[in-house]
Parts: C-alpha cells; structure tokens; sequence
C-alpha cells in the first residue's frame, strides 16, 4: 500500500515545521480526507498537536499590546484537526 509511505514522508517532513508555517497546513489539508480516521489522526497528533500546543503555551496574555499570531496559527488547523 502507497499510503503508509506517504504518511511517513509527511512525518519526517514535518519534524522541524513551527506554527507559524502555513506551508504544512497546504501540504496537508488535500490528504485529510483520504486517510482513515486513524491515520488521520496519529499524524496529527504526532506532527502538529503538540506544536500547536506549545505555541499557544507561549502566548503572553497583554490586553495593552496583545500579540495573537499563536492564537491565529493554531485556529488555521480547526477544520482539519
């Protein structure tokens, strides 16, 4: 099967992407329907997640001069996630 292959390539493609990369995001949006639920879901949780999450850990609450890119970069994946 060609699929896990492919997974695998996305995943390593991935070991270095940050957040504010939306490149990832157009890379893999065209397969979130294409693979299974399970795969779906193992590649996101392993590639971007996490990374999304430790961006949003660093989001610094400042009503004064509030920076919301980390906030914009993690709502970019809602609809694939």
């Amino acid at each position: 099967e060609l699929y896990p292959v492919i997974r695998h390539k996305l995943a390593v493609a991935l070991m270095d992407w940050h957040p504010s990369d939306s490149s990832a995001l157009l890379l893999l949006r065209p397969w979130h329907r294409v693979f299974s639920i399970g795969d779906w879901e193992a590649l996101i949780t392993r590639s971007i997640t996490s990374k999304l999450g430790e961006a949003l850990a660093g989001l610094v609450i400042n009503p004064a001069a509030q920076d919301m890119s980390a906030f914009h970069w993690v709502m970019a994946w809602v609809d694939v996630l």
